[in-house]
């Protein structure tokens, strides 16, 4: 438990501290700021750091990863990837506290939902995983303000609280639909799949396969996000996955969905465990079975 406080407070003390996002800042000031983080003063580096911080994160991390990998400047590569890093760091331990229903960092997390930021969507999934009824009267004032690329979280965390949930993924789901079929909206159906994954991995078996029935005919970049999504539920629920995908006329075409996810994902052994189910599920399976049918495409798309 030490531990675990331990990291939430340093995953969430500087987002709840963080000023409002500056909705004004233009590509070329951003690249500006990027190239002053490895300037040799450092009031300028500070300021620099502070104006990537105040970005809107669909400029600010693209930009971020793209002076980490490129950058002239070595330092600026460095600070760079420390900027983002962060980010990536607070996002996974926000997440992790949702998905192990923490609720001693219920007031913490509530407040990183207030803020527009590269946070805002985790905390918001997190306080619906945590289950706590106090964060329906904050996700409710959400709905009415927060962007519309943070608007399939909240309606999702509401679902997961248990309150108009048919509803609630009705809206992902159309929001999902309308961003696949529409160019320049990939940022809205990541934020679309991510939360529609969010409500399958809680044991919505149609959220799931909803996730299927829009990622298998899609290409990129629409099938990406999709599939992606689809790959975190089968990590975090894979008797309801197997489930999902038994009896598919199209099964293999949803076990290319997900070869398409893990070849994304980083999360090795989560993977591992996951091909262990689907072994075992194979050799205890009869003969002929719809479960052994599942198995074997799975082992044969996955080629484990």
């Amino acid at each position: 438990m030490k531990l675990a406080a331990a990291a939430l407070a340093f995953a969430l003390a500087l987002p709840a501290a963080q000023a409002p996002r500056d909705q004004t800042t233009t590509p070329a000031q951003l690249k500006a700021a990027i190239d002053n983080l490895g300037k040799f003063e450092a009031p300028i580096r500070v300021a620099a750091a502070r104006a990537v911080r105040r970005a809107p994160a669909a400029q600010a991390v693209p930009a971020l990863l793209e002076a980490a990998a490129g950058h002239s400047d070595g330092y600026v590569r460095f600070r760079a990837l420390v900027l983002r890093g962060q980010d990536l760091y607070r996002s996974a331990v926000i997440e992790a506290l949702g998905d192990y229903h923490a609720t001693y960092a219920f007031d913490a997390i509530a407040d990183v939902a207030k803020r527009d930021g590269p946070l805002q969507e985790d905390a918001v999934l997190a306080l619906g995983k945590l289950g706590d009824r106090r964060a329906l009267g904050p996700l409710q004032a959400l709905q009415r303000t927060a962007p519309r690329v943070r608007q399939p979280a909240v309606s999702a965390a509401i679902c997961l609280l248990g309150v108009n949930c048919e509803s609630q993924q009705k809206f992902v789901v159309d929001t999902m639909t309308f961003a696949i079929a529409n160019q320049g909206f990939q940022d809205l159906l990541r934020a679309a799949s991510r939360a529609l994954g969010a409500l399958a991995a809680a044991g919505r078996q149609d959220a799931a396969a909803t996730l299927l029935d829009v990622g298998i005919p899609a290409h990129d970049p629409g099938r990406s996000p999709v599939a992606l999504a689809f790959g975190g539920v089968a990590l975090r629920n894979t008797p309801l996955t197997i489930k999902s995908l038994i009896g598919r006329a199209d099964l293999k075409d949803a076990a290319l969905v997900l070869r398409d996810a893990f070849d994304m994902l980083e999360e090795d052994y989560e993977e591992e465990r996951f091909f262990a189910i689907v072994r075992r599920t194979y050799w205890q399976a009869p003969v002929g079975s719809p479960e052994r049918k599942l198995a074997d495409a799975l082992i044969q798309a996955l080629e484990f």
